[in-house]
Protein backbone atom coordinates (compact mmCIF):
# COMPACT_ATOMS: atom_id res chain seq x y z
CA UNK A 1 0.00 0.00 0.00
CA UNK A 2 1.30 3.42 -0.95
CA UNK A 3 0.34 5.63 1.97
CA UNK A 4 1.18 3.14 5.18
CA UNK A 5 4.99 4.96 5.39
CA UNK A 6 2.74 8.54 5.36
CA UNK A 7 3.09 10.34 8.84
CA UNK A 8 -0.71 11.39 10.16
CA UNK A 9 -0.59 15.21 10.71
CA UNK A 10 -0.70 15.30 14.60
CA UNK A 11 -2.62 18.57 16.31
CA UNK A 12 0.65 19.67 17.46
CA UNK A 13 2.22 19.41 13.97
CA UNK A 14 -0.44 22.08 12.54
CA UNK A 15 0.26 24.09 15.59
CA UNK A 16 4.00 24.56 14.17
CA UNK A 17 3.13 25.38 10.51
CA UNK A 18 2.18 28.88 11.10
CA UNK A 19 6.03 29.63 13.16
CA UNK A 20 7.58 27.90 10.21
CA UNK A 21 5.71 29.91 7.65
CA UNK A 22 6.31 33.31 9.75
CA UNK A 23 10.21 32.11 10.40
CA UNK A 24 10.15 31.68 6.54
CA UNK A 25 8.59 34.99 5.46
CA UNK A 26 10.54 36.94 8.25
CA UNK A 27 14.39 35.27 7.41
CA UNK A 28 13.83 35.75 3.70
CA UNK A 29 13.34 31.90 3.38
CA UNK A 30 16.24 31.67 5.73
CA UNK A 31 18.84 33.61 4.93
CA UNK A 32 18.15 35.57 8.31
CA UNK A 33 20.40 32.19 9.77
CA UNK A 34 23.69 33.25 7.93
CA UNK A 35 26.15 33.02 10.93
CA UNK A 36 27.77 36.25 9.99
CA UNK A 37 25.79 39.59 9.34
CA UNK A 38 22.65 38.06 8.72
CA UNK A 39 21.10 41.94 7.69
CA UNK A 40 23.98 42.13 4.87
CA UNK A 41 23.07 38.93 3.74
CA UNK A 42 19.22 39.57 4.04
CA UNK A 43 20.05 43.40 2.24
CA UNK A 44 22.22 41.08 -0.39
CA UNK A 45 19.24 38.67 -1.06
CA UNK A 46 16.73 41.76 -1.33
CA UNK A 47 18.49 42.77 -4.05
CA UNK A 48 17.97 39.42 -6.36
CA UNK A 49 14.45 41.48 -7.13
CA UNK A 50 16.77 43.49 -9.58
CA UNK A 51 16.95 40.43 -11.68
CA UNK A 52 13.09 40.13 -12.17
CA UNK A 53 12.20 41.92 -15.93
CA UNK A 54 9.64 44.63 -14.81
CA UNK A 55 8.40 46.90 -16.75
CA UNK A 56 8.50 49.54 -14.57
CA UNK A 57 11.02 48.67 -11.23
CA UNK A 58 10.16 51.84 -9.41
CA UNK A 59 6.67 50.35 -9.27
CA UNK A 60 7.47 47.76 -8.43
CA UNK A 61 9.97 47.95 -5.63
CA UNK A 62 7.18 50.38 -3.87
CA UNK A 63 4.31 47.67 -4.62
CA UNK A 64 7.35 44.78 -3.07
CA UNK A 65 8.17 47.24 0.14
CA UNK A 66 4.63 47.75 0.76
CA UNK A 67 3.75 43.66 0.80
CA UNK A 68 7.00 43.13 2.59
CA UNK A 69 5.90 45.76 5.70
CA UNK A 70 2.66 44.10 5.66
CA UNK A 71 3.96 40.30 5.58
CA UNK A 72 6.64 41.91 8.34
CA UNK A 73 3.67 43.04 10.06
CA UNK A 74 2.17 39.66 10.43
CA UNK A 75 5.31 37.53 11.01
CA UNK A 76 7.89 39.60 13.20
CA UNK A 77 5.66 39.18 16.00
CA UNK A 78 5.48 35.65 16.12
CA UNK A 79 9.13 34.97 15.50
CA UNK A 80 9.57 37.55 18.07
CA UNK A 81 7.26 34.70 20.09
CA UNK A 82 10.52 32.43 19.81
CA UNK A 83 13.57 34.02 19.27
CA UNK A 84 13.02 37.31 21.47
CA UNK A 85 12.97 40.56 20.55
CA UNK A 86 13.91 41.99 17.02
CA UNK A 87 15.89 38.68 16.38
CA UNK A 88 18.75 38.35 13.69
CA UNK A 89 17.10 36.33 12.37
CA UNK A 90 14.19 38.57 10.80
CA UNK A 91 15.83 40.23 7.87
CA UNK A 92 12.78 41.29 5.91
CA UNK A 93 13.18 44.28 7.63
CA UNK A 94 16.41 44.92 5.67
CA UNK A 95 14.63 43.63 2.19
CA UNK A 96 12.08 46.47 2.94
CA UNK A 97 14.44 48.82 3.19
CA UNK A 98 17.01 47.88 0.33
CA UNK A 99 14.19 48.30 -2.34
CA UNK A 100 12.61 51.65 -0.49
CA UNK A 101 16.42 52.70 -1.46
CA UNK A 102 16.06 51.39 -5.02
CA UNK A 103 12.72 52.29 -5.74
CA UNK A 104 13.46 56.19 -6.76
CA UNK A 105 13.04 56.65 -10.87
CA UNK A 106 15.80 58.93 -10.68
CA UNK A 107 19.25 57.08 -9.70
CA UNK A 108 20.27 54.42 -12.01
CA UNK A 109 20.31 50.84 -11.20
CA UNK A 110 23.05 49.73 -12.46
CA UNK A 111 26.01 47.92 -10.57
CA UNK A 112 27.82 51.05 -8.95
CA UNK A 113 24.92 52.81 -7.65
CA UNK A 114 23.35 49.56 -6.82
CA UNK A 115 26.65 49.10 -4.63
CA UNK A 116 26.32 52.92 -3.40
CA UNK A 117 22.89 51.94 -2.40
CA UNK A 118 23.46 48.88 -0.33
CA UNK A 119 26.58 50.41 1.69
CA UNK A 120 24.51 53.87 2.34
CA UNK A 121 21.46 51.61 3.67
CA UNK A 122 23.77 49.04 5.52
CA UNK A 123 25.53 52.18 7.10
CA UNK A 124 22.53 53.77 8.20
CA UNK A 125 20.79 50.64 10.02
CA UNK A 126 24.18 49.41 11.45
CA UNK A 127 25.26 53.14 12.99
CA UNK A 128 21.06 54.30 13.69
CA UNK A 129 21.65 57.79 14.34
CA UNK A 130 18.65 59.28 15.80
CA UNK A 131 15.84 58.69 15.12
CA UNK A 132 16.61 55.29 13.77
CA UNK A 133 17.92 54.30 16.75
CA UNK A 134 14.95 55.32 18.75
CA UNK A 135 12.79 53.40 16.45
CA UNK A 136 15.17 50.28 16.83
CA UNK A 137 14.86 50.50 20.88
CA UNK A 138 10.99 49.94 20.64
CA UNK A 139 9.43 46.91 21.04
CA UNK A 140 7.13 45.22 18.54
CA UNK A 141 6.80 44.03 14.81
CA UNK A 142 6.11 47.93 13.48
CA UNK A 143 8.96 49.38 15.37
CA UNK A 144 11.36 46.43 13.64
CA UNK A 145 10.43 47.60 10.50
CA UNK A 146 10.63 50.76 10.81
CA UNK A 147 14.05 51.60 11.99
CA UNK A 148 14.45 50.14 8.49
CA UNK A 149 12.10 52.21 6.60
CA UNK A 150 14.25 55.52 8.39
CA UNK A 151 17.65 54.28 7.33
CA UNK A 152 16.13 53.44 4.04
CA UNK A 153 15.10 57.20 3.83
CA UNK A 154 18.38 58.37 5.55
CA UNK A 155 20.39 56.61 2.61
CA UNK A 156 18.36 57.31 0.09
CA UNK A 157 18.48 61.42 0.88
CA UNK A 158 22.55 60.54 0.75
CA UNK A 159 22.13 58.70 -2.14
CA UNK A 160 20.13 61.23 -4.07
CA UNK A 161 22.44 64.09 -2.65
CA UNK A 162 25.83 61.50 -4.48
CA UNK A 163 23.94 61.00 -7.38
CA UNK A 164 22.88 65.05 -8.30
CA UNK A 165 26.65 65.43 -7.14
CA UNK A 166 28.28 63.59 -9.55
CA UNK A 167 25.97 64.35 -12.71
CA UNK A 168 27.06 68.23 -12.09
CA UNK A 169 30.90 67.29 -11.14
CA UNK A 170 31.14 64.47 -14.10
CA UNK A 171 28.83 64.35 -15.96
CA UNK A 172 30.08 61.94 -18.80
CA UNK A 173 30.69 59.57 -16.04
CA UNK A 174 26.86 59.71 -14.75
CA UNK A 175 25.79 57.84 -17.50
CA UNK A 176 22.69 55.40 -16.55
CA UNK A 177 24.03 52.64 -18.68
CA UNK A 178 27.49 52.25 -17.45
Amino acid sequence: MEGENVKEVTEEDAKKAPLFIGVAIASLLGTGFAPKAPGTVGSIVALGILFIPWGNYSVALWIASAVGFVLGMLTIARVEQRYGNDPSCVVIDEAVGMWLVLATPLVPRNLTWVIVALALFRLFDIWKPFPIRWFNNQRGSFYVLMDDVVAAAFASIVLHSLFFASQYFFPSSSNPHL
